[in-house]
């Protein structure tokens, strides 16, 4: 109870001080052209800021707390597109490229209502293995379309500053046709929310006794809604709203540390954990690369895959995910904490790691997942309990001796058995 009110008057303080403010724009265009897209919704998700595009392509977002952010854009004409870790400080310039969706994919529209009233700036995405696949901002009217579903199973969520989350039902992609794609509606109803609690948890890669001073910001709210940390490491933040909210963990002498899109549809924990800041007398290098997906049907969208950064020695361990484009990027690696190895995730497909290896310049390593045909989605069950226990391998020469070994052991027991048994 001392602890809570103690991290109540950080609340306190914190949130009366003005947080840095920043200009956001850029300029919308038709992929592999100059062409401008007239109209185009931006979106920064976690907050109350939007924008669109004037007739040259041009939109521009002032007056935005600075901070770390995810960015969505949209035009009903084209396929929707997302940035990650845009961290906004000063000025800061994102362009964006918007490509025209395949004539033969399918299609899902309809309305979104905030608390039974058409609402906009809804992000609205269709999920598979648990990736964005494809994506829609819903206009002033609540109306949205979404382009661009090839072949597959869908599940329709959506999302907006101060809302619950809500979803719609999954759409099934049965055909693939040029004159007259399927087409699906589905209505999305959200309730706004807000005044939750939010727990935060800090852990310091040098681990000291004393954790207390890492501030807790929510990106983008204003008032700021900022906490310290006390000497264990953790904090609380009162009166958050519901949401795709983006946290980040900041402390002098150490990398900050953001999480984007942290649905808050209640009471939640979040953990984070800082790297000590670079020492110059330290040789340090960039692990850079690109995660491609084997047998995706959507080439355009690879975001979201984990790409991890280690030591066995247990010196170093990062994570980050891809953006859009696959790529991925580690920055400031100290050489001394190796060797290390890496290694790529991704929910609905097969992880892969790579051979340990010792950093001596930067370096680029490649990854290519493919899909795990054991996979089911969270929401399925399989037998009632929700567990899977099967064998990887496919040489005949491995089964063999394991039903072999079996079948000699339980020889064994029967002999041993008659052995020890009265006559």
């Amino acid at each position: 109870m001392r602890r809570d009110c103690i991290n109540l008057v950080w609340i306190v303080l914190f949130t009366s001080a003005s947080a840095q403010v920043a200009r956001l724009q850029g300029r919308i265009t038709v992929s592999g052209t100059e062409d401008p897209v007239t109209d185009a919704k931006i979106v920064v998700h976690g907050t109350r800021y939007s924008a669109s595009s004037d007739a040259s392509g041009h939109y521009l977002i002032s007056d935005i707390p600075a901070g770390t952010y995810r960015i969505s854009c949209h035009h009903k004409q084209y396929l929707g597109a997302q940035e990650n870790w845009v961290v906004v400080e000063g000025e800061r310039r994102v362009d964006i490229d918007l490509r025209s969706p395949e004539a033969d994919h399918a299609r899902v529209w309809g309305e979104i209502t905030c608390d039974t009233v058409p609402c906009a700036d809804v992000i609205v995405r269709a999920l598979r293995y648990g990736s964005v696949r494809a994506l829609a901002i819903s206009a002033a009217d609540g109306g949205y379309v979404m382009s661009g579903l090839a072949k597959g199973d869908y599940q329709i969520h959506a999302m907006a500053f101060g809302h619950l989350p809500g979803s719609a039902e999954d759409v099934s992609v049965t055909v693939e046709s040029e004159t007259e794609p399927q087409t699906f509606e589905r209505n999305i109803q959200l309730s706004s929310a807000g005044g939750f609690s939010v727990r935060a948890r800090v852990g310091l890669r040098d681990n000291p006794l004393d954790k207390s001073g890492t501030v807790i910001t929510i990106n983008g709210q204003v008032p700021a809604l900022s906490t310290q940390t006390d000497k264990g490491g953790n904090a609380i933040l009162i009166e958050v709203p519901a949401g795709p909210l983006s946290f980040t963990a900041s402390r002098d002498g150490y990398h900050p540390a953001t999480r984007l899109d942290v649905v808050v549809a209640g009471d939640i924990e979040v953990g984070f954990v800082l790297n000590e800041l670079p020492d110059p007398n330290d040789p340090r290098f960039s692990v850079s690369g690109r995660v491609d997906l084997h047998d995706n049907p959507a080439v355009d969208d690879l975001e979201g895959s984990r790409v991890s950064l280690w030591s066995p020695s247990g010196l170093a361990r990062y994570t980050t995910y891809t953006n859009s484009q696959g790529r991925y990027a580690f920055s400031g690696i100290r050489a001394t904490d190796g060797p290390f190895q890496a290694g790529a995730a991704r929910d609905g497909f097969l992880p892969q790691v790579v051979e340990a290896f010792s950093l001596e310049a930067d370096i680029s390593i490649d990854f290519q997942l493919s899909l795990d045909p054991e996979y089911k989605p969270p929401d399925q069950t399989d037998f009632g309990c929700g567990h899977h226990i099967y064998f990887q391998s496919t040489d005949f020469s491995v089964w063999f001796v394991f039903f072999i070994t079996i079948a000699m052991r339980i020889r064994k027991w029967n002999r041993s058995k008659k052995a020890c048994s009265p006559k």
